[in-house]
């Protein structure tokens, strides 16, 4: 009797799996998410011209009408960009925007692990060592000309220039501090 058991656990299981397994689905083009070489797209700005997917586990983007990698498949996320044509991307080298020929713009400015969250219509980034500010749409706002910069809040955001942004801190009176600690508004206009 032991023999039958493990054979009749087999059938009913077996059923079971059957009679819940959805129908399969008929033969025909991969669906809309899939590319012809069964890479996953990601939402794309139709604008751009790219089709944006992933290869291997890592994404990047085509040219639509020939085909050619225009974003190389190394990326950790995938590729979407904003109406600005701007796509916030992160690979190994870490977070940074790209514009749609694949050329790197400027670098993510890093708070909490990730790229600065906007506040009041305006996040930092980071380009050639010194901060700015740019728009949701990732439009450069205030060019990056400060060594340390907080975000904004209440219309103003306090700025440095000539600080060691290591050591510099919003919190310590403006007497200790080297450089020229002072408050913008966000047309990057020196507040008094």
């Amino acid at each position: 009797m032991r023999p039958l058991l493990p054979a009749l656990l087999l059938a009913v299981s077996s059923v079971g799996c059957a009679s819940s397994a959805p129908p399969a689905a008929a033969p025909g083009p991969p669906p809309a998410s899939a590319t012809a070489t069964g890479e996953v797209a990601s939402p794309t700005a139709p604008s751009t011209g790219l089709e944006c997917g992933a290869r291997d586990g890592r994404h990047g983007c085509t040219d639509r009408a020939s085909g050619d990698v225009v974003i190389p498949f190394r990326y950790d996320e995938p590729v979407r960009f904003s109406a600005g044509g701007v796509a916030e991307v992160r690979d190994a080298s870490g977070w940074y925007y790209l514009d749609r020929t694949g050329a790197r713009l400027f670098d993510a400015y890093l708070f909490d692990n990730g790229p600065d969250p906007v506040a009041e219509g305006l996040s930092r980034f980071r380009k050639s060592g010194k901060i700015g500010f740019k728009d949701p749409r990732h439009v450069v706002v205030i060019p990056a000309t400060y060594d340390a910069a907080m975000g904004f809040q209440a219309g103003r955001a306090m700025v440095c220039i000539g600080c060691d942004p290591r050591i510099w801190s919003a919190d310590a009176p403006r007497s200790a501090q080297a450089g020229q600690v002072f408050e913008i508004d966000p047309r990057g206009q020196r507040l008094p």
